[in-house]
C-alpha cells in the first residue's frame, strides 16, 4: 500500500489510457496493489473500512479494467485462490464420488441378493 500523490496517479492513469479514474483520485488517496491475489487488496480494505470511518474505498483498476466501489466489495466477498481452487476440485471430483457410490450400492445389493 503506497500514498501517492493525485497528480502523479491522474498522469500515470492517462499516460496508460485507463480512463475513469479522475474522480477516484481526489482527496487523500492511497493505492493498494497486489501481484499474486486481485481479490487479497480488496477483502483488505474492505474489512478495515467496516471498522474505521475514515478509510473510504473509492474506486479501482483490476486487471486494467477500472472498477467500482460495488464491484470491489463483491470482491472483497470471495473466497482467496485457494479456497476458490478447493471448491473447483470438491466440484469436479462430485460426478466421479457420485459414481463409484452408484456401483459401490449396486454391488452391495447384488452381493444381498446371492445371500
Amino acid at each position: 500500500m503506497r500514498v501517492i500523490k493525485n497528480s502523479f496517479l491522474r498522469r500515470a492513469a492517462e499516460k496508460l489510457g485507463y480512463e475513469g479514474l479522475e474522480d477516484v483520485f481526489v482527496g487523500p488517496t492511497a493505492v493498494a496493489f497486489s501481484n499474486e491475489d486481485v481479490v487479497a487488496p480488496a477483502r483488505i480494505l474492505a474489512n478495515y473500512a467496516k471498522d474505521i470511518e475514515a478509510l473510504e474505498i473509492k474506486g479501482g483498476l483490476i486487471d486494467g479494467e477500472v472498477v467500482s466501489v460495488d464491484e470491489i466489495n463483491a470482491l472483497s466477498k470471495l473466497p482467496n485462490k485457494e479456497g476458490m481452487l478447493s471448491m473447483l476440485l470438491s466440484v469436479l471430483q462430485a460426478p466421479v464420488r457420485n459414481f463409484a457410490y452408484a456401483v459401490n450400492a449396486v454391488a452391495d445389493s447384488k452381493e444381498e441378493g446371492a445371500a
